[in-house]
């Protein structure tokens, strides 16, 4: 019964991590549109807290950005410009999407348009 409960009880938290990532996918594709509506004008993404507060996401440091909206693990947002502002690239704080170290779920834009979100290796540096 012990092992039953065990198999139980890791597909459940399974399930769970997955409902997560879905969830966090659409959370950042409907980030992802603000982003690109602020690039619409000057062409390229929000490089600095004000311009990310003026798209409409609030957000402490220099770069990498921390957001205010926190992913379904409590962390912050990572956010960083490349390219001289023409590239953006989100993802969740956390880093261990699925049990996987380094995994996170990011979503990438590069002038004007974007990739769908999706889990794939860590692109910004953590602390």
């Amino acid at each position: 019964m012990d092992i039953l409960f065990g198999v139980g009880l890791r597909f459940y938290a399974g399930y769970l991590e997955n409902a997560r990532v879905v969830w966090l996918r659409h959370q950042l594709y409907t980030i992802q549109p603000a982003c690109g509506s602020f690039c619409a004008v000057p062409r390229v993404y929000p490089g600095s807290a004000a311009e990310l507060a003026e798209a409409g996401f609030p957000a402490a440091g220099d770069g990498p950005f921390e957001l205010e909206a926190h992913d379904p693990w409590g962390r912050p947002y990572q956010y960083r410009v490349e390219d001289g502002a023409r590239a953006y690239v989100l993802e969740t704080g956390y880093n261990r999407v699925q049990g996987v170290a380094g995994r996170v779920v990011l979503a990438s834009g590069r002038k004007g348009t974007y990739e769908l979100p999706s889990v794939g290796e860590e692109r910004i540096p953590g602390p």
